[in-house]
């Protein structure tokens, strides 16, 4: 007996470590995720017809990825801020007993913005509602830094390529530059700085190249997984101390209550492209004379195949999305020796696979992973 409650005492222990060392290491995760910028914030003061500022009032925020909101009440001055909220556009309510309610819609939240919306109620039943449709003037009156901002409504009426860099030089300062070496990508100089010194992020992690600070082919992924592209030049926080040229942050796309999916085929090949340009070289049988070399084209498709799906696991709680978008590009090369033609062929597959899934099981929690 004495035997077996040991072998249970020694049971229990180890069960007890490991579910401690799991909540360890999930306390790391979220302090991790909480240490990085993804997501936008409101804040502001309430107050009445006098601009006086009004105690005691409830402010929240609802959107279609947030549909049970969030909530706060303002402070003894009437202050109030509403932190960490998913990039999109919210509807704002504020009610206070002995004023009518005031509904505020359009907000829009962009990556790391910091709004300021200064609600003013007027005196009434709460029964009586002031709503305002017009879009909010969304003004980040409280940074310095330099940033750019391009949201998925943007990019999708703009000529692009196929990864989301391919738009970054949209950025006032920022170009791409062939010095700044040739890995992953290329590289980016942003105000002058060299492509080592920038960060990029990807739903607050860090996917720079290690050795050399260049964004990775397989971490520049298509423009149908995101919802924001942000890109900062100057002033940025010091959250992001490890960048001394620019932070490039990308946050991707989350679901709601409504089903949505889409399917999508892109292709080009060596017929839709002219050949390359030709050029003069020296004439190898007269050494006065100059050829008119014209490169031949090669055989080449690229395909570009995928999907998106998004919408509801549990309504108004759980949501997710998924998609998959492969690159494959395929080139055969035809050579004419003086023994006969022969044929090169190669191929490339680049596989581009997102999920992610949100949680709001109630107005004061909202977390995500992707």
């Amino acid at each position: 007996m004495k035997s077996n409650l040991h072998r249970f005492s020694g049971r229990f222990a180890g069960i007890a470590a490991r579910t401690l060392l799991g909540v360890c290491v999930l306390a790391g995760c979220i302090m991790t995720g909480w240490a990085q910028e993804n997501s936008g914030l409101i804040t502001g003061t309430v107050t009445d017809a006098t601009g006086a500022g009004v105690p005691g009032a409830t402010i929240s925020a609802t959107s279609a990825i947030l549909p049970k909101g969030v909530e706060t009440q303002s402070n003894s001055f009437g202050k109030y801020i509403l932190p960490q909220l998913p990039i999109g556009n919210y509807t704002l309510t504020v009610t206070k007993q002995g004023f009518s309610k005031l509904v505020q819609r359009n907000i829009a939240v962009k990556l790391g913005s910091q709004i300021d919306f200064n609600p003013k109620l007027a005196v009434g039943a709460v029964a009586e509602v002031v709503e305002v449709t017009d879009s909010a003037i969304s003004l980040d009156v409280t940074s310095s830094k330099t940033s750019t901002n391009i949201s998925a409504a943007t990019f999708d009426a703009l000529p692009k390529g196929r990864n989301f860099h391919t738009l970054l030089a949209m950025a006032p300062g920022v170009r791409q530059e062939n010095k700044n070496g040739n890995a992953g990508v290329g590289g980016f100089q942003v105000d002058g700085a060299s492509g080592s010194e920038n960060a990029f992020l990807i739903d607050g992690v860090d996917v720079s190249d290690i050795r050399r600070g260049s964004l990775r082919v397989q971490n520049s992924i298509p423009f149908e997984f995101i919802q924001e592209i942000q890109i900062k030049s100057g002033g940025f926080e010091a959250e992001f101390g490890g960048a001394t040229g620019g932070v490039i942050n990308v946050s991707t796309k989350g679901g709601s209550n409504d089903f949505h999916g889409v399917g999508f085929y892109q292709f080009t090949n060596d017929e839709l492209n002219p050949r390359p340009r030709g050029y003069w070289q020296r004439s190898p049988a007269n050494a006065n004379l100059a050829d008119f070399y014209a490169q031949p084209k090669d055989n080449e498709s690229f395909r570009y195949p995928g999907f998106t799906l998004s919408g509801p696991i549990i309504k108004n709680s759980l949501f997710f999305t998924t998609g998959y978008s492969p690159e494959l590009f395929h080139t055969v090369r035809t050579i004419n020796y003086a023994s006969g033609a022969r044929q090169f062929n190669q191929s490339q597959k680049t596989h581009y696979g997102f999920t992610r899934v949100d949680y709001n099981p109630i107005s004061k929690l909202q977390t995500y992973a992707s």
